[in-house]
């Protein structure tokens, strides 16, 4: 259901695009049109219809994706004759467009992009090399020879110049280093702890130190029989010192003891973090604490940073690399404890995220 004298939609069929052109200029002229329809009486409620609208600009963008990966030098010709691209609508705002391996045994799905015409489009990850088949001592783990590894590489990144990215780091280890994140957990366990006498009724304060980039996530003020007196004071974070402070300690607490109890959430408290010095360590890698909060870094022989960034306040762990397009996948090959990192923390570890 494509306007074929539409002139500028011909000349966007004939001219050659790049990913990232492809996707903006097919996605606004199919968005045009869907806003065109939408607005009519005739059209805006007949879904039956604006499927087979997106089912059409989809399968320009598959056509049209197929001719650009052919012009990139680096996905070998041999390649990209195996593959074929299938795509699907299943109403009028959902879409796909598979990329299909063909083999003398059977099609084997790669990976789907979702959504492809969506400005939240990602990609979903079929039959792509994984972080446990990298690091696996089987060297038959991984289904592809290095040929394949090096197309199926260029080809990903290909899509990821489209803006085109996997939603989660398990799913392969054909995407960018830089940018990786993931949940992690924070050791709290540990909590800060300060103990003073109250000499006097009245004025009282008790103060703890905390790391340059703790969260407090509560605090309790104890007396010597458990009891929590918090309530009777109030308490300031001041740079890296805690201080509770009371004005109206009662006379039964003299002469006792009061215990400030202090638990925090802090880059410095993450297994996961632990887990990469210790692996970094035993490579003669020396991670070392960056000039900003939560940031750690890791000089490479290569000449370059790889950064580690943690944030206790959505217990998140962010990986940062110079080059853009260094994949997973690459720096493993290089630096094999990176791997060996991540495949203690994920997926899913319990001890960790």
């Amino acid at each position: 259901m494509l306007n074929l004298n539409d002139t500028h939609l011909a000349a966007l069929i004939a001219k050659p695009l790049n990913v990232s052109q492809l996707r903006q200029q097919i996605s606004t002229a199919y968005q045009t049109e869907a806003d065109r329809l939408a607005d009519s009486p005739l059209w805006g409620s007949n879904d039956d219809a604006l499927t087979a609208l997106l089912a059409s600009y989809t399968g320009l963008m598959r056509d049209k994706l197929y001719q650009t990966l052919q012009n990139i030098a680096a996905i070998p010709t041999n390649f990209l004759q195996t593959l074929w691209f299938k795509d699907t609508t299943s109403d009028p705002h959902h879409s796909e467009i598979t990329l299909i391996q063909a083999t003398e045994e059977d099609n084997q799905p790669l990976l789907t992009i979702v959504d492809p015409l969506s400005p939240s489009a990602t990609l979903k990850a079929v039959n792509l090399p994984t972080l446990l088949q990298i690091t696996a001592s089987d060297s038959n783990a991984l289904p592809y020879d290095a040929d394949e590894i090096k197309a199926l590489s260029a080809l990903t990144k290909a899509l990821n110049q489209g803006g085109y990215q996997f939603a989660t780091i398990d799913e392969t280890v054909l995407q960018p280093i830089n940018g990786l994140h993931f949940k992690t957990r924070f050791d709290n366990l540990k909590p800060l702890v300060a103990k003073k006498t109250v000499v006097k009724a009245g004025e009282f304060s008790i103060q703890t130190n905390l790391d340059r980039d703790s969260k407090v996530l509560d605090y309790q003020v104890l007396d010597e029989d458990g009891h929590d007196w918090k309530d009777l004071g109030s308490e300031e974070v001041k740079g890296d010192r805690f201080e509770w402070a009371s004005t109206t300690i009662p006379e039964e607490l003299v002469n006792h003891h009061l215990k400030l109890v202090v638990r925090v959430s802090a880059g410095t408290n993450s297994p996961a973090l632990d887990e990469l010095f210790v692996i970094a360590s035993s490579n003669a890698i020396l991670m070392r604490q960056g000039s900003h909060q939560g940031v750690y870094e890791l000089p490479l022989p290569n000449q370059k940073l790889f950064t580690v960034m943690v944030n206790p306040d959505n217990n998140m762990i962010y990986l940062k690399y110079p080059d853009p397009e260094t994949q997973v996948i690459e720096l493993n090959r290089q630096y094999p404890f990176i791997g060996e990192w991540l495949k203690a923390v994920l997926p899913q570890k319990r001890a960790f995220n």
